[in-house]
């Protein structure tokens, strides 16, 4: 039951953060920075904060887990989603 509820979490994060990338003409530090920031901010650091059963001890080790995990996929759908558009631009200045 789990695997086919994360399929899905990672195709509503790849549709929600390919438009973020589109519409970045920078490099993949660029884009690697709005995809970490997105998924860190408003994936998961927001909706941290502002859930009050979470005792306050647990929050800063919680916080780090987020951070490290958003990092990760920041770093991997930025290469991943910015492929494309690189290969594409490649051709052009040949």
């Amino acid at each position: 039951m789990i695997v086919p509820l994360e399929i899905l979490r990672g195709l509503l994060y790849v549709a929600a953060l390919f438009p973020i990338i589109a519409s970045l003409s920078g490099d993949h530090k660029s884009s690697f920075i709005a995809v970490f920031l997105v998924l860190f901010l408003v994936g998961g650091f927001i909706p941290l904060i502002s859930r009050p059963s979470i005792p306050p001890v647990i929050l800063p080790f919680h916080t780090l887990e987020i951070l490290a995990d958003s990092l990760v996929y920041g770093f991997i759908l930025s290469k991943i989603l910015a492929a494309g558009g690189l290969s594409r631009n490649a051709g052009k200045h040949v």
